[in-house]
C-alpha cells in the first residue's frame, strides 16, 4: 500500500497484465490482513521488471500486484507496517503509518509551538536539576586546556544495572546495513563520518569481552544518520540513540541520566539582543560536544557497533566524549561554557558577556555600536574559549573590516564573497541574514501541490515555519486558524481533508509559493539614541488575538525611528467566548511580551514603555479593584497590573491599530506592503508624541462585574471617625445643622449663642440614625417595604418612630413608665458611636462597674449584646485599670543550680535585712534608746536559717555578723545578697538602711573580705522575705534590751529550723515524722523545753523574760497558721502567659505610693530565659531614666495593641 499518490506515468504495465487491484497506485485504508499461514499460497513464482531496480509485479492467485520501490521528493526515510495477527477466526485491520515521520513530526510541531511562545523565566530548578549541576561542579575538571566531565547519573555507576543493551544494538546495526545496500553512497558517507571519529579520538575500538555485561553498567547505543541540507560544513551526522530500552529490565541510558537546567538565554532573548546593535559578528563553535571529554569510568555507557563491511567482524567503539542523543549532552556542554565564564568573567568581561546573553548552544553572536569593542569581543572569546579547547569557525560579519584578520577557511563561505556583492545570504540562530543589506529575510518553505491533503500533510507544513519574533505574525496566524479549524474535524491523520478546507490551503499554499521574500531590516539603530519607547499594541477578533511591539527611538539630531521589534499571536479557544474576553487575553498576551522585552532591554538601555489597547471595556477592567470583578476576569487583571507595573495603558482605534492584523490574518503577498505593521501607526513619528493625550471615554456600565448580594449602608461621616467623645460629635454636627438652618432662614430668624438641649438632642438623633443606616439597613427595608424581618430584631418586635428612629417594640406598652424606657433605642454592637455612649455613661457614674453601666443605659438603649460591650470598653478605662492594675505574670522559671544540687548546710547562703528594731542599752527609768537589725541568712539548699543582730548600719557591724556567722555555721562558697533594692523609696526610717547597700565603700570592703577568705559574693534581685513580717508584728513598739532581742531572734530561728519540708518514710502509722532544716543542722528536729502558755495573758502582767516568752509563742501561733496552710497549696505563677514585648507601655508598682500614682513606663529591652520565657526588663520611665526589673513589678495597660 503506498504511503502517497504514484505517477503512474513512468510505469510501463504490459497491457495482457490482470492487476488484482486496479487503483493500486492510491493510497487507502487497508481492507484485510493475511495471516502467514495464507500469504505465501497467495503468491506465485511469475515476476515482471516494470521499473528495473524499483518497481516489480508479483503474480498471485488475485492478479499480478504491484510491488518495490517508489523514489519520491520527500526525504528518504523507512517505512514500516504494523500489522496484527490473523487467526482462523477473525480478520483484523491494520493502519500504515512511518515510525521516523512520527517521530520527525512530533519534534517539529514542539519545536513550531515553543517558538510562538513568549519565553518564561524559570528561577527554581528542580531537584533533577539541582543534582546535576552538583555532580558536574563536584566532578568537573579543566585541565591542559580541556574540560572532562562525567554524566549525571541518578545513581551511582558502581550499582547501576541496565540489562542487556548488546542484543537489540546488534538488531538495530544489521538493519542499517540493509539500507547501506539499498544506498551506496549514504554508506560512504556514514563510513567517513565514523573514520573521522576514530582518527579525531574521538572514539577507539575496543574489545567486548573485556566487558562484564553481567555485572559491569555496559550500554550500546544503535546509531542512525540525520541530515541537514542547510548545514555548510556537515550534511550527514551520525546521532545515537541513548533512548533505547534494553532488555529485559526495558530501561535505557537516558532513563538513569539527569536531565540538566538550561542554563543559556533563550533563542528569542538573543535575537532582540542581536537586533538592538549596528555592527554584529557571527561564529560557531567547532565540534562543541566532541571538544569534551567525558571521564574514563562512565565510557563503557557509550559504546556503538561498527565494521566498514559486511565481511568483516562486528566490533566494538567506545565513545570518548560527550555525545549526540543523549538527554544530558546539551546540558554539559553548555556548562562547560559557563563554567569558562565563572573563572575567567575578571580577565575576559566582553567575552564574558557574549557567552552569558549571545549564545545560543553553540552559535555566538558579538554586536557592540563600537567597532572597537566589537573587535576586542572577538579576540577576548577567542583567547576565553581556547582555554577550554573550543575553536572557533565559520566566522562572519556585517563589515568585512571586524574579519579581515580571520584566516579564509575559517571564515563562512558566504562571507568570503562578501565584496563581490554576491549572495551573502546566512543562517544564524535559524534566521537568514543577509549581510550585504544587513537584512533579515522571511522565505516561505515551497509547498507541493497535491490532490488531496491530510491532516497530516496541513500540520506537517504549518510546523515548518519558523519565525521566532514574529516579524511574519499575520501571516503565520493564517495557518494556525487552519491547524485549528482541522484540528476540530476529528479525522484520522491520513484521511483527506473535505473540499472547503481543502481548498482554504490549497489558496494557503499557492499564496506562500509565490510570496515574495519578506525583507526585515536588523539593525534598529540605537547607536546615536537620545531616547528609547518601547510601544505596544494589542487587539483581538472572534478567530485569534495578539500583541506586537515597536522600538520608537529619536536620535540627536530629532530623527524619529520607529520599526517592528516583535510580535506573538494565539487563536481563540474551541470553546468560544465574548469579545471583551478576548481582547484582555490579548491585553495579557502583550504584558507578557513587554514584560520579557523590557527585562532584556533595560539593563543596556534607559527605555519607557507604554501600551495601546483599543478595548475601552479592558481599559476599565484594569483599574477596576480585582475583588470587584469574576474570577475569570480578575485573574488576569491581576496578572497584567502585575506585569507591567510602572507602564502606562493607553487607548487606539482600530484603524491605526497594527495589531488588527494579528487578530485577522492577511494575505502573504500584502504583508510586504503593510507599513503600519513594520512601522506602526503615524504618530507614533511625530517628536512630540505624548501617549497621556490619547484617552477614551470609559463605559458606563462594566460588563462582567461579580456577582454578589450587595448590602446598601451609608458611608460612615469622617466626624465618628475623626473625634472620640459623643459630646464633642453632638456638638459639632448641631453647629452644621444650626448653619445650615440659618442659611436657609430669615436674618430675624436665625438663631445665636449657645447650643440649646433641643439642638443636642436633634443632633443625637442624627448621629444614632445614621449608625442605624449602617447596621441595620435590611431590617429598616423590611419596616418600609411592611414585610417579615428576618433577623435575630425580630424578637424585639422593631418599628420606626417619627423620626425614622429604629425602637424596640416589646411588650410594656401599657405600663406607666417614660416613653424613652418603654421603647428604647435599639444600637448595634461593635459601633464606634455606642462605645462613645458607654464610655460617657461610665465617667458620670464615677467609673462604677459593668452591671451599673448596663443598667444606666438600658432606660434609653437596647444595646445588640449590650453586657458584653459594656465589658469590653470598661476593660479598656485606664483610670479603673489603674485602680486594680495588676501586675505582670509569667509560668515560674526552674530553680537554679545552686538551689537543686546537693551540698552542705550554709555552702551557698542568701543574706537580707530586716529592722530597724529599737533596743535600750540598759534597764533604767530613761534608757539610752537606739536602733538594732537582724541579719538574716538563709541557706539555699536546705532552707536552714541563721540570724545575727547588728546594733547598727556600718560595714564593720556587718563584717562582724558575718564572721560569727562563719564561726558557728562554717564558711560559706557564695553569698548572695538583694543589693537593698527592696528598701529603696521606703520608709525614712529605712533610707539609711538603702545608702549603707549601696555606698560603694560598703560593697568594696566586703567584697574585699569575701575575696580574702574565698567568698564569692553575687547581688540578685530580691527574693528572701522569711520571717521579717511576723516578726516586725509581734515585737511591735516593744523596746527590748540588746539580750532579750537576741534572746527572742534566737529562739525564732530555732522555729524557723523545725519546720517541716517533707514527710520522712515510717512503717508505723502513728508516727507522722518529717524533715526539718534542723535535720541538716543537728540530725534532729530543734526542740525547745516545755514553757507555759503566755498568749493570752496581758503583757503589763509579764516580767521581761515572760514577755520574750510570749513574743516567741505569738511568732510561733501566726507563723503557724500561715507557713502550714501555704504548704498545702500550690506554688505561685502556675499559668504560662505570652511575653511581654519591647514598646509595651506598663505601668509601675511602688509600695508606698497610691496606685493613681504610679508612673508609667515604656519596655525597652526584654531578657528571655532558658525556657524562652521573659521575666526581667527594662523599662524607661517618664524622666528617661532605664531600670532593669522583675515582670512582677510592673502592670500591663490593658489596650487592644499594648496587651
Amino acid at each position: 500500500m503506498p504511503q502517497f499518490v504514484v505517477n503512474t506515468n513512468k510505469l510501463n504495465v504490459p497491457p495482457h497484465v490482470s492487476l488484482a487491484d486496479d487503483e493500486f497506485y492510491k493510497c487507502d485504508k487497508i481492507s484485510m490482513l493475511l495471516g502467514c499461514d495464507v500469504f505465501f499460497q497467495v503468491l506465485l513464482r511469475e515476476q515482471l521488471p516494470v521499473v528495473p531496480g524499483e518497481l516489480f509485479l508479483q503474480n498471485t492467485r488475485f492478479g499480478y500486484v504491484v510491488a518495490g520501490i517508489v523514489r519520491h521528493s520527500k526525504p528518504a526515510h523507512s517505512s514500516c507496517v504494523a500489522s496484527n495477527f490473523c487467526s482462523k477466526h477473525e480478520v483484523h485491520f491494520a493502519h500504515n503509518y512511518d515510525s521516523d515521520i512520527f517521530t520527525k513530526l512530533d519534534q517539529t510541531v514542539s519545536q513550531f509551538w515553543q517558538t510562538e511562545k513568549v519565553p518564561e523565566v524559570y528561577t527554581e530548578a528542580d531537584s533533577e536539576q539541582e543534582l546535576a549541576e552538583q555532580i558536574f561542579q563536584d566532578t568537573v575538571l579543566l585541565k591542559d586546556n580541556k574540560f572532562e566531565v562525567s554524566l549525571p547519573l541518578k545513581q551511582d555507576i558502581s550499582t547501576l544495572r541496565l540489562g542487556d543493551s548488546l542484543t537489540p544494538a546488534h538488531k538495530r546495526f544489521l538493519n542499517l546495513e540493509l539500507r547501506f545496500k539499498r544506498d551506496e553512497a549514504l554508506f560512504l558517507k556514514y563510513k567517513d563520518f565514523i573514520d573521522e571519529f576514530v582518527e579525531l579520538g574521538h572514539a577507539k575500538y575496543v574489545d567486548i569481552s573485556s566487558y562484564n555485561l553481567d555485572e559491569q553498567a555496559v550500554f550500546f547505543m544503535p546509531h542512525h544518520p540525520v541530515f541537514n541540507e542547510n548545514s555548510e560544513t556537515t550534511k550527514l551526522r551520525v546521532v545515537f540513540d541513548a533512548s533505547m530500552q534494553t532488555y529485559p529490565e526495558k530501561i535505557s541510558l537516558n532513563h538513569v541520566l539527569l536531565n540538566g537546567a538550561v542554563v543559556q538565554q533563550d533563542l528569542f532573548s538573543i535575537l532582540v539582543l542581536f537586533r538592538l546593535y549596528k555592527f554584529i559578528i557571527n561564529c560557531d563553535i567547532t565540534k562543541m560536544f566532541k571538544a569534551i571529554s567525558l571521564t574514563p569510568s562512565h565510557r563503557p555507557l557509550q559504546n556503538i557497533l561498527w565494521r566498514p563491511s559486511p565481511n568483516d567482524d562486528i566490533k566494538c567503539l567506545q565513545l570518548q566524549t560527550v555525545t549526540y542523543g543523549q538527554k544530558s549532552s546539551s546540558f554539559l556542554a553548555t556548562r562547560c561554557l559557563l563554567e569558562l565564564v565563572h573563572r575567567f568573567r575578571d580577565q575576559y568581561p566582553l567575552a564574558a558577556d557574549a557567552l552569558l546573553y549571545k549564545t545560543y548552544v553553540d552559535d555566538i553572536n558579538l554586536s557592540s555600536n563600537d567597532i572597537n569593542e566589537l573587535l576586542e569581543s572577538r579576540e577576548q572569546l577567542i583567547e576565553l574559549l581556547s582555554k577550554g579547547g573550543f575553536s572557533l569557525h565559520k566566522w562572519c560579519a556585517n563589515k568585512i573590516d571586524l574579519l579581515k584578520d580571520i584566516p579564509e577557511n575559517s571564515q563562512h563561505k558566504r562571507f568570503v564573497h562578501f565584496t563581490d556583492n554576491k549572495d551573502s545570504m546566512v543562517r544564524t540562530l535559524g534566521m537568514k541574514c543577509e549581510l550585504c543589506s544587513d537584512t533579515f529575510v522571511i522565505s516561505s518553505p515551497q509547498y507541493p501541490t497535491l490532490e488531496k491533503y491530510t491532516k497530516r500533510d496541513v500540520l506537517s507544513f504549518v510546523s515548518k515555519i519558523f519565525d521566532p519574533l514574529g516579524l511574519a505574525g499575520p501571516i503565520v496566524v493564517n495557518a494556525k486558524l487552519l491547524m485549528q479549524q482541522t484540528w476540530l474535524l476529528n479525522i484520522g491523520w491520513d484521511c483527506p481533508l473535505p473540499s472547503n478546507l481543502y481548498e482554504d490551503f490549497r489558496k494557503f499554499a499557492d499564496s506562500l509559493n509565490k510570496m515574495q521574500n519578506v525583507v526585515v531590516k536588523r539593525n534598529l539603530d540605537t547607536q546615536n539614541a537620545k531616547s528609547i519607547d518601547i510601544v505596544g499594541f494589542s487587539d483581538a477578533s472572534n478567530l485569534a488575538y495578539g500583541c506586537c511591539l515597536y522600538l520608537r527611538i529619536v536620535d540627536t539630531n530629532g530623527n524619529v525611528n520607529v520599526d517592528l521589534l516583535c510580535s506573538k499571536s494565539r487563536v481563540n479557544p474551541i470553546k468560544k467566548s465574548t469579545t471583551p474576553r478576548a481582547e484582555l487575553n490579548g491585553a495579557l498576551l502583550l504584558a507578557k511580551l513587554v514584560k520579557k522585552v523590557y527585562d532584556i532591554i533595560q539593563p543596556r538601555f534607559d527605555i519607557n514603555v507604554c501600551l495601546f489597547v483599543d478595548s475601552q471595556v479592558v481599559l476599565a477592567w484594569l483599574i477596576t479593584d480585582p475583588l470587584k470583578l469574576g474570577v475569570y476576569i480578575a485573574n488576569r487583571v491581576k496578572c497584567i497590573t502585575e506585569l507591567t507595573k510602572g507602564f502606562s495603558w493607553h487607548y487606539v482605534n482600530t484603524v491605526e491599530n497594527p495589531a488588527d492584523c494579528l487578530s485577522r490574518g492577511v494575505e502573504p503577498h500584502l504583508l510586504q506592503k503593510n507599513l503600519q505593521w513594520f512601522h506602526g501607526p503615524s504618530f507614533l513619528k511625530q517628536l512630540d508624541f505624548q501617549p497621556q493625550s490619547y484617552k477614551c471615554e470609559m463605559p458606563r456600565e462594566i460588563p462582567e462585574l461579580k456577582a454578589s448580594n450587595v448590602v446598601q449602608r451609608a458611608e460612615e461621616l469622617p466626624l465618628f471617625t475623626r473625634f472620640s467623645s459623643i459630646d464633642k460629635i453632638k456638638r459639632i454636627l448641631a453647629y452644621v445643622y444650626r448653619f445650615v438652618n440659618n442659611c436657609k432662614s430669615k436674618t430675624v430668624d436665625r438663631i445665636y449663642g449657645n447650643l440649646t438641649p433641643q439642638e443636642l438632642n436633634h443632633s443625637l438623633i442624627i448621629i444614632l440614625r445614621c449608625e442605624q443606616t449602617k447596621f441595620f439597613s435590611e431590617e429598616i427595608t423590611c419596616l418600609n417595604t411592611r414585610t417579615s424581618i428576618k433577623s435575630n430584631l425580630k424578637a424585639l418586635n422593631p418599628f420606626l418612630d417619627s423620626m425614622n428612629v429604629l425602637r424596640v417594640g416589646g411588650r410594656l406598652q401599657h405600663a406607666d413608665i417614660p416613653y424613652s424606657t418603654k421603647h428604647p433605642i435599639i444600637l448595634p454592637k461593635r459601633s464606634k458611636i455606642v462605645h462613645y455612649l458607654i464610655e460617657k455613661e461610665h465617667r458620670i457614674l464615677l467609673h462604677a462597674g459593668p452591671k451599673h453601666v448596663f443598667s444606666n443605659l438600658s432606660l434609653k438603649y437596647h444595646i445588640v449584646n449590650g453586657i458584653r460591650e459594656v465589658k469590653h470598653v470598661l476593660h479598656k478605662c485606664t483610670i479603673c485599670f489603674r485602680l486594680k492594675a495588676k501586675h505582670a505574670e509569667q509560668l515560674m522559671g526552674s530553680l537554679p543550680s545552686d538551689r537543686v544540687n546537693p551540698c552542705r548546710a550554709f555552702e551557698k547562703v542568701g543574706i537580707d535585712y530586716g529592722g530597724p528594731f529599737s533596743i535600750k542599752m540598759l534597764r533604767a527609768r530613761k534608757p539610752v534608746i537606739q536602733k538594732a537589725y537582724i541579719v538574716l541568712f538563709v541557706c539555699f539548699t536546705t532552707k536552714a536559717i541563721h540570724v545575727e543582730l547588728a546594733s547598727d548600719l556600718t560595714t564593720d557591724c556587718f563584717l562582724n555578723s558575718l564572721k560569727r556567722f562563719i564561726a558557728r555555721r562554717n564558711k560559706p562558697l557564695i553569698i548572695y545578697c538583694d543589693n537593698a533594692s527592696t528598701f529603696k523609696g521606703a520608709q525614712n526610717q529605712l533610707n539609711s538602711l538603702y545608702k549603707l547597700h549601696c555606698s560603694s565603700n560598703h560593697i568594696n570592703s566586703v567584697e574585699a573580705y569575701a575575696a580574702d577568705n574565698g567568698i564569692t559574693f553575687k547581688y540578685i534581685p530580691t527574693g528572701i522575705k522569711s520571717c521579717k513580717y511576723h516578726l516586725k508584728r509581734v515585737v511591735g513598739n516593744a523596746v527590748l534590751t540588746y539580750e532579750e532581742l537576741n534572746t527572742v531572734i534566737i529562739q525564732i530561728e530555732g522555729i524557723l529550723n523545725s519546720r517541716p519540708l517533707t514527710a520522712l518514710p515510717t512503717t508505723d502509722l502513728h508516727e507522722m515524722p518529717y524533715l526539718t532544716p534542723g535535720h541538716f543542722l543537728t540530725g534532729a528536729p530543734i526542740t525547745s523545753y516545755p514553757e507555759e502558755d503566755y498568749t493570752n495573758v496581758p503583757c503589763n502582767r509579764l516580767k521581761f523574760w515572760k514577755q520574750c516568752t510570749q513574743m516567741v509563742q505569738q511568732f510561733w501561733k501566726q507563723w503557724h497558721k500561715q507557713y502550714l496552710v501555704q504548704l498545702q497549696s500550690r506554688p505561685k505563677w502556675r499559668n504560662e502567659c505570652n511575653n511581654i514585648k519591647i514598646g509595651t507601655l506598663v505601668l509601675v508598682r511602688e509600695d508606698n505610693i497610691p496606685p493613681l500614682k504610679w508612673p508609667m513606663a515604656r519596655v525597652v529591652d526584654v531578657f528571655p530565659g532558658a525556657d524562652g520565657k521573659v521575666r526581667a526588663l527594662s523599662i524607661r520611665t517618664s524622666k528617661g531614666a532605664i531600670i532593669k526589673t522583675s515582670i512582677y513589678k510592673v502592670c500591663v495597660l490593658p489596650f487592644e495593641d499594648n496587651m
